[in-house]
């Protein structure tokens, strides 16, 4: 008895108010996904930008040591060509 009463007060809820509820639905799900979309986007961001200061950092570093070491070389051979 109690089932046949909710299923006649959910028959009776007008067009208008269905469309409202159903609108209101799409939307708050419309704004979650981009909510979340924003959020993993931004955070995508980060982890590259960090990988990307990273891998600059260690490039300069490796410049850096190759650049002695070349000029340890051209030392060396300036000393051999001395003696």
């Amino acid at each position: 008895m109690e089932k046949e009463e909710i299923t006649e007060k959910l028959m009776q809820i007008k067009p208008r108010t269905f469309f409202a509820i159903i609108f209101g639905l799409v939307t708050i799900t419309n704004s979650f996904t981009i909510i979340h979309q924003q959020v993993t986007r931004t955070e995508q961001n980060q982890t590259y930008n960090k990988d990307r200061a990273d891998r600059i950092a260690e490039r300069k570093l490796q410049e850096a040591k190759d650049y002695y070491h070349l000029q340890e070389l051209k030392q060396e051979l300036k000393n051999c060509k001395e003696k």
